[in-house]
């Protein structure tokens, strides 16, 4: 028998307007019934913990298939990237926060000498040593970015 989950209101689970399906639960039901199922939602971190396959679309367009590391580490475009997580933009390329070269912990947040801002984020130990304060001039690079046509 095919299952059809929508959103809330839809008597599959019996919930308070305006609450967040668990989904752990939604996702043992999947598992439990073994039928494909196609979840809609805008939220992000839903779709991430839920899905094996993730399908983002802008504009009623298909702008990537895939499995949510595939999207976070490797998007198809500027759209994907921005939509699966953090992003600094650096003149043309996308460098996410944690890919900005000293590590993770301790939020950063950077002016660059043209006024770009940019988000950064490294362990405690990296910012005591660095002696981190407001107004301070540091050298970074981004370890990764990615650059879309």
């Amino acid at each position: 028998m095919p299952w059809c989950l929508g959103g809330h209101g839809t008597g599959a689970r019996p919930e308070p307007v305006g609450a967040r399906p668990e989904p752990a639960w939604l996702r043992r039901l999947h598992d439990e019934v073994h039928v494909t199922t196609i979840f809609v939602t805008h939220d992000q971190e839903e779709a991430m913990d839920l899905a094996d396959q993730i399908v983002v679309m802008s504009h009623g367009r298909i702008e990537q298939i895939g499995g949510a590391r595939e999207l976070y580490d490797n998007p198809a475009n500027e759209f994907v990237m921005t939509f699966v997580g953090e992003v600094n933009q650096l003149g043309r390329s996308f460098v996410r926060p944690h890919d900005v070269e000293f590590g993770f912990e301790v939020r950063v947040e950077l002016r660059l000498a043209d006024g770009e801002e940019l988000l950064a984020l490294v362990t405690r130990e990296q910012a005591k040593r660095l002696e981190l304060v407001e107004g301070a001039r540091v050298r970074v690079r981004p370890r990764h970015s990615k650059v879309f046509g």
